[in-house]
């Protein structure tokens, strides 16, 4: 139901909450290791199913590689989240954060 294109985003999100598992929904929210995640799928590792959400992501071409894995190869199919900004600051390499 939440892959229905027919219903609106916000009928669709909470399909999706419906059925996501507790520790689904707490892995979308965690940090990750990038680096680790490319490395695994550079050598035919085994890779994580949850590893959450990225910062300091700077390589468009891995992060597209690391979505399409995780949309084929994960239960429902989500996409990683990634980000640059953040509540303390820019959260890139050699960007300042502030403390909350």
């Amino acid at each position: 139901m939440y892959r229905n294109k027919d219903l609106s985003p916000k009928e669709r999100a909470k399909a999706l909450l419906t059925i996501m598992t507790i520790d689904e929904k707490v892995d979308q929210m965690s940090l990750g290791d990038l680096d680790k995640l490319t490395k695994a799928l550079e050598n035919g590792e085994e890779v994580p199913v949850h590893s959450g959400v990225f910062c300091q992501v700077d390589n468009v071409e891995k992060v597209n590689k690391i979505n399409e894995w995780y949309i084929k190869n994960t239960r429902l199919g989500i996409p990683l989240l990634h980000y640059f900004e953040s509540l303390h600051g820019f959260g890139n390499d050699h960007a300042t954060h502030f403390p909350q």
